[in-house]
C-alpha cells in the first residue's frame, strides 16, 4: 500500500512538472507579451492624437479658405451688379454727330433710351477758330424725355461769348464734342466721351464746363424724336 501511494505521488509531481515542450511554449507566449508590453501605448495615443488634431486643423485651414473665396467672389459679384444697376439708365444715354467735320456741316444727336427722363444736360464743345488752338463752349438743355432723341442743326446754333451779347454763327467755325453730361433719374451726375461713361459728385459740371469761355445758343427749338427700340443699350 505504501508503495502505491508513493508512486502515485510520484506521477502526481512529474505530470505537475513542466516538459521542454512546454517550457517553451510558456517562453514564446512570455516572449510574445514582451514585446506588446514594450509598446509605450500612452504616447502612441497621443501621437495619434496630434496627427488628428493637425489633420483637424488643415481640414479647418482649406474649408476656412474656401469659405473666404467664396464670400469674396460673392461680395465682387454684388459690387458688379449694383454698379450695373447704377449705371443701367446712363449706360442708355448717349451721342453721336454725322456730317461733315470743318465747316461745321455736321448735326449733333443725343439719345435717351431709358424709359425714365435725363435732365440738366450739357454738351462741351471744343470750338477751333484759328485750327491750331480749341476753346471750350457749351450747349445746355433743360432735359430729354424718355425713348427720345434731340437733334441739333449748327445751321441754328450761335456761339456767345462770356460777358459779351454778341453772337457769331457755329457754321463760320470748327468744333467737336468734348463730353455730354446729363443728370439720371436717381440725381446722379453722369459724363460721356465717346470711351467713357464716369459719375461725377453732385451736380458740379453742369452749367459750366471747366474753363468755360462762352455758350452755344439755339436759334429756335432743336428737333425731338421718338428712338426705338427703348429700355435696350443698343
Amino acid at each position: 500500500m505504501a508503495d502505491n501511494s508513493e508512486r502515485r505521488v510520484r506521477v502526481r509531481l512529474a505530470r505537475q512538472q513542466s516538459g521542454p515542450d512546454r517550457i517553451r511554449a510558456r517562453l514564446r507566449e512570455e516572449g510574445s507579451l514582451r514585446w506588446w508590453r514594450r509598446i509605450p501605448w500612452v504616447h502612441v495615443g497621443t501621437t495619434m492624437g496630434v496627427v488628428v488634431a493637425a489633420g483637424g486643423l488643415i481640414f479647418t485651414g482649406i474649408a476656412t479658405y474656401y469659405s473666404a473665396k467664396v464670400a469674396q467672389d460673392q461680395l465682387e459679384q454684388s459690387r458688379e451688379d449694383s454698379g450695373q444697376r447704377e449705371r443701367e439708365q446712363a449706360a442708355r444715354v448717349t451721342y453721336w454727330m454725322d456730317g461733315s467735320f470743318w465747316g461745321g456741316t455736321e448735326r449733333i444727336h443725343v439719345v435717351n433710351r431709358s424709359p425714365d427722363a435725363v435732365s440738366f444736360i450739357q454738351i462741351t464743345l471744343r470750338v477751333t477758330k484759328d485750327k491750331e488752338t480749341w476753346e471750350p463752349y457749351t450747349l445746355a438743355e433743360r432735359g430729354l424725355h424718355p425713348c427720345s432723341e434731340i437733334v441739333f442743326d449748327p445751321a441754328k446754333l450761335q456761339l456767345t461769348e462770356l460777358g459779351d451779347d454778341a453772337t457769331s454763327p457755329l457754321t463760320d467755325v470748327g468744333w467737336d464734342i468734348e463730353s455730354l453730361h446729363f443728370i439720371d433719374r436717381k440725381g446722379q451726375l453722369w459724363s460721356r466721351t465717346e470711351r467713357t461713361l464716369t459719375k461725377s459728385a453732385g451736380r458740379s459740371g453742369v452749367g459750366d464746363a471747366d474753363g468755360d469761355t462762352g455758350a452755344v445758343t439755339p436759334d429756335g427749338p432743336p428737333q425731338i424724336k421718338t428712338v426705338e427700340p427703348c429700355g435696350s443699350d443698343a
